[in-house]
């Protein structure tokens, strides 16, 4: 015996179709002209530092192994070539050490 949905359960379904159409029509952030003067990714790419990133999100990882922190370092910069070179590696969180 099949029921039919409740004027309720149409009404949800309804909002939620509504509601992912309009989700899915707005323009995402990255691409709208008005801020494409703070994405420059090369200029990102040439601050120093070493820039750390927690808790990494692969299930399988076989360089790291184990280890959830990783960090990538910026050691040298070629502007006429535009490429940098860096130092990636891992550290463990709870000793620092790599």
């Amino acid at each position: 015996m099949k029921t039919e949905p409740s004027r309720a359960d149409r009404f949800f379904l309804w909002s939620l179709l509504i509601a992912s159409c309009v989700a899915l029509s707005r323009a995402e952030i990255e691409r709208k002209p008005e801020y494409s003067q703070y994405q420059d990714a090369w200029k990102a790419l040439k601050v120093p530092g070493r820039y750390y990133l927690f808790m990494r999100s692969y299930e399988y990882e076989p360089l790291y192994k184990n280890k959830k922190c990783v960090y990538n370092e910026l050691i040298g910069v070629n502007e006429e070539e535009h490429y940098t070179t860096n130092a990636v590696g891992s550290v463990d969180p709870v000793t620092g050490s790599r």
